[in-house]
C-alpha cells in the first residue's frame, strides 16, 4: 500500500478553475528571468489566493433577484479583505520585475501604475507620493459579486475605480499575450 500522499497542488485544481489557473501559471513562466527567479512561486501564491476570492465573490453575486445571503456583510468583508492582500502581492511582483530590470515589465508598466495607485492608501492610508491621509471607499457589484475601491488619483485630480478581478484579468491577458 502506497501511504505517499500526492503533494503536488496542481494536480488538484477543481475543474472549475482549470482554465484560470493555467493561464496563471503561463503567466508565471513568462515573468521569470535571471534577474528575479522568484517571481515564479509569487504568481503561483496569486493564483491560489485568488480561487478563494473567485469563490467568495460567487457566492456574493445575487441571480434573479434572489435575497442576500444572511451571511452576506461577512462575506463581503472577508472577500474585500483577501482581495485587498492579494492586490498588494500583485503590486510587489510588478515592482520586483521593475528593480530587476526586467524586460518584461515594460508591457506591465500600465498596470503596475494602476496597482500602485490603489495600493498605496489601502496599505498605507496615503495617496500616492502625496502623503495626504486617503483611505479608498469600497465598492461591491451585486450583480458579479466583484469587490473595488474609488481611489483618488493625484496625477489626474480624479477619482478612479478599480475591481480586483479586473486587475487580474488585465495582468493575465498581457502576460499571456504571445504565449
Amino acid at each position: 500500500m502506497d501511504l505517499h500522499l500526492d503533494r503536488n497542488p496542481h494536480h488538484h485544481i477543481p475543474a472549475d478553475f482549470e482554465e484560470r489557473s493555467r493561464l496563471w501559471i503561463v503567466s508565471a513562466k513568462n515573468l521569470v528571468t535571471e534577474n528575479d527567479p522568484f517571481t515564479y512561486l509569487s504568481i503561483e501564491n496569486l493564483m491560489f489566493a485568488e480561487r478563494l476570492i473567485l469563490q467568495m465573490e460567487k457566492s456574493l453575486a445575487r441571480h434573479d433577484g434572489k435575497s442576500p445571503d444572511s451571511h452576506e456583510p461577512l462575506l463581503l468583508k472577508e472577500c474585500s479583505a483577501h482581495s485587498i492582500l492579494w492586490l498588494c502581492g500583485l503590486y510587489e511582483v510588478t515592482r520586483n520585475l521593475r528593480e530587476a530590470k526586467s524586460p518584461k515589465f515594460r508591457v506591465l508598466e500600465g498596470l503596475h501604475k494602476k496597482l500602485e495607485i490603489a495600493r498605496m492608501p489601502l496599505a498605507k492610508h496615503q495617496v500616492v507620493r502625496k502623503h495626504k491621509p486617503h483611505y479608498p471607499t469600497s465598492s461591491w457589484s451585486p450583480e458579479t459579486g466583484r469587490v473595488g475601491w474609488q481611489v483618488w488619483n493625484p496625477g489626474s485630480n480624479t477619482y478612479e475605480a478599480y475591481v480586483r478581478t479586473d486587475l487580474a484579468d488585465e495582468f493575465l491577458e498581457i502576460t499571456n499575450a504571445n504565449a
